[in-house]
């Protein structure tokens, strides 16, 4: 799965699973994670719970550590790692 496709798929559960407009994909994906998306720690982790589903990967326990995802694109570039194993 090439990069792309995981943005726009990271993009698209972030909409549905916080219920956000559309805008907010054109959001910077290197932009500070919660701030950009007024979220907290909770829905952070529902989030990434539903990328774990989403991708069929399993994410270290590690990542759910909010410092650990600073910016979708941190989230992005985890996904392509544990997909590439």
């Amino acid at each position: 799965m090439s990069r792309e496709e995981i943005e726009i798929k990271v993009k698209q559960l972030i909409i549905s699973e916080l219920e956000l407009e559309e805008e907010y994909t054109q959001k910077d994906i290197t932009d500070d994670f919660l701030a950009v998306f007024n979220i907290n720690s909770i829905d952070a982790m529902d989030l990434l719970l539903q990328i774990e589903g989403e991708f069929d990967i399993e994410l270290p326990d590690e990542c759910f550590n909010a410092q650990i995802f600073k910016s979708v694109d941190d989230v992005i570039d985890m996904i392509k790692e544990l997909l590439e194993q």
